[in-house]
């Protein structure tokens, strides 16, 4: 009987284990997937922005698209299968690819914005000059979420499947000695017991001090005092409520853990991995919202953007190690200068844009422009060569633009930053 119960303890044990594990796991693998697919998403948002940016860039020029030397090559370079992006095309208005790099998806459809098919899934965002005249097409694979997806969950029902074994062989190992061997022993002396002489009944677990010595101890006394049974069921209570508190410790510690990896989860989609800013995610999560906050207070605010001068330079001469070594540093810069009152973005290769909430003057504008240029224009060294940068600002304050919407008030900024390059000039404010 002691062998069946054991073997009962053990049996509802592992279900109970199992089960938890995979109701946790079914929801964590829900709650990942979805985390992936927003992180594909936003990669495939980003390079297209990034394409975009790098193409008004060209127009600006007074280039016509068949004259974008070396564009091939951007949109290949920015093939990242590993990442999702499969295809990538320049489309004319005509809905015609200019240039194209990477596998097109079968029944893709330059005109739809979003669109999915079997395991693809892909994004059409188009350029912001007006009028539109090209766009940019990006085909991302939702299979790579998948693909995360599965392989993460998989390493770690692996090691749960492996952890939750080695409990229950403990845990049977445990019972076969303090519970199986014990019990079985004490069952033979007491079938071996003469009843009509209690005191006859003499075992070694008289002298533990657990459950089994407490139920030896209840027979020996059992027609004596009928008291030790309360006090065993006591005992039995108190090691009941431990155990209780033991796993509500442990759910709490789980619980924790979830809590933690969606933080992480979080930060992944809102930070920027090589500067440690904000990305342009959550440049245009904020931006939007500080603005309707402006709007309906009838507050002002006031957004800065700013420009590499010579950023490319630096990449085609000392490589784009030195460029990515540069941007390190003037965003810890950023970081650690612009705290109270001021948001800091990178929002694509060398523009970073500064939101400011205070209602500062003229003068303190220029001065927070000035320290702005001074940090990042402070020397910066690669391999003992001196890189040379160089920025150019713009600024916008919104109660000057009382009438702009979000998106033109970021393209005032946005012109106020050219005409400052064009110009020559350290910075433009409007």
């Amino acid at each position: 009987m002691q062998h069946s119960l054991k073997k009962r303890i053990v049996l509802l044990f592992s279900i109970g284990l199992f089960s938890a594990l995979f109701i946790t796991a079914s929801v964590f693998t829900i709650e990942l997937q979805h985390r992936y697919k927003e992180l594909l998403i936003h990669i495939g948002q980003t390079a297209a922005d990034q394409l975009s940016y790098k193409t008004e860039k060209l127009i600006r020029l007074g280039l016509i698209p068949e004259e974008f030397t070396g564009y091939q090559k951007l949109l290949e370079e920015t093939l990242n299968p590993k990442e999702g992006i499969i295809y990538v095309a320049l489309i004319n208005t005509k809905n015609k690819a200019i240039f194209e790099a990477g596998n097109r998806p079968e029944n893709f459809t330059d005109t739809e914005q979003w669109k999915a098919s079997d395991n693809h899934s892909w994004l059409n965002v188009f350029s912001t000059i007006e009028p539109s005249i090209l766009s940019i097409a990006i085909a991302l694979d939702e299979d790579v979420a998948n693909r995360k997806t599965f392989n993460f969950i998989k390493t770690s029902l692996i090691y749960s499947i492996l952890i939750a074994l080695i409990v229950i062989l403990a845990l049977t190992i445990f019972l076969n000695i303090h519970l199986g061997r014990p019990v079985k022993k004490l069952v033979e002396q007491i079938q071996q017991t003469n009843l009509n002489n209690a005191e006859s009944f003499k075992n070694d677990t008289l002298t533990r001090s657990d459950e089994l010595g407490v139920i030896a101890r209840a027979f020996s006394e059992l027609m004596q005092k009928l008291s030790l049974s309360q006090h065993s069921l006591k005992q039995s209570n108190t090691e009941l409520k431990s155990i209780t508190e033991e796993l509500e410790k442990r759910v709490l510690e789980r619980t924790k853990e979830v809590e933690s990896m969606n933080k992480k989860l979080k930060n992944i989609a809102h930070i920027d991995s090589l500067t440690g800013l904000m990305n342009r995610f959550s440049f245009d999560h904020d931006f939007n919202n500080r603005f309707d906050n402006a709007k309906r207070h009838e507050r002002n605010f006031i957004i800065l953007l700013a420009d590499l001068d010579g950023f490319k330079d630096v990449n085609d001469s000392f490589g784009h190690a030195a460029g990515d070594h540069a941007l390190k540093i003037i965003g810890s810069r950023l970081r650690t200068s612009f705290t109270y009152g001021h948001s800091v973005y990178r929002i694509g290769g060398d523009e970073f844009v500064i939101l400011i909430d205070e209602n500062i003057d003229q003068t303190e504008l220029i001065s927070l422009i000035v320290q702005l240029r001074r940090l990042i224009s402070k020397p910066i060294f690669y391999e003992e060569e001196l890189l040379p940068f160089g920025v150019s600002v713009g600024a916008v304050n919104s109660k000057n633009q009382i009438d702009s919407n979000a998106k033109q008030l970021l393209r005032h900024a946005d012109k106020a930053m050219y005409e400052a390059k064009n110009q020559g000039v350290d910075y433009i404010i409007k």
